[in-house]
């Protein structure tokens, strides 16, 4: 079965629609609650695959936990997000964790959602983003397992014009 969709989060608020090869609508959701989701989403989103946009220079807060955790603190449309990082020895990123809005949940509610990388992708001009994973509800809990919902592979990353790009090997 194939869905096509979107999700989006600007000024105006946040809205999502999938449809049932690509006709027949399945999901449609706008208004606060998605827009609560989407921070979250787009948070999420900023750790794994824009790591230029976590420096303190663009408004990132870092508070260390241990040796291999810390937690990032950025803002995502009209919300404040806490992302919990979690990195291997060689300061890769393994994990990412926060509390997200579930506005599917009975009652709505903040839960648990959060995701593993797998492996990495090196994009062409030398940041190190996630490249394969999973993510989903309940991450960090007995119910992570069924809450995936979403499994990744990078093949390919373009860098936005105008992001800040590293430093080449030769300067």
């Amino acid at each position: 079965m194939r869905f096509v969709g979107a999700d989006e989060l600007g000024p105006d608020g946040a809205g999502m629609e999938f449809r049932f090869q690509g006709i027949v609508p399945v999901a449609r959701a706008s208004g606060p609650d998605t827009a609560r989701s989407a921070a979250g989403r787009l948070a999420a989103e900023t750790v794994a695959w824009l790591p230029q946009a976590l420096t303190p220079q663009v408004g990132a807060r870092w508070s260390p936990l241990d040796d291999r955790r810390a937690v990032v603190t950025l803002e995502a449309g009209s919300e404040t997000v806490d992302v919990e990082v979690r990195v291997d020895a060689e300061g890769r990123l393994e994990s990412l964790c926060l509390q997200r809005w579930n506005d599917a949940a009975k009652p709505p509610a903040f839960e648990p959602f959060g995701g593993r990388v797998e492996g990495e992708h090196l994009t062409e001009d030398g940041v190190r983003i996630a490249g394969s994973g999973s993510v989903g509800w309940g991450w960090g809990t007995a119910e992570a397992v069924r809450g995936v919902f979403f499994r990744y592979s990078v093949i390919a990353a373009t860098p936005l014009p105008g992001v800040p790009r590293p430093p080449s090997a030769s300067t």
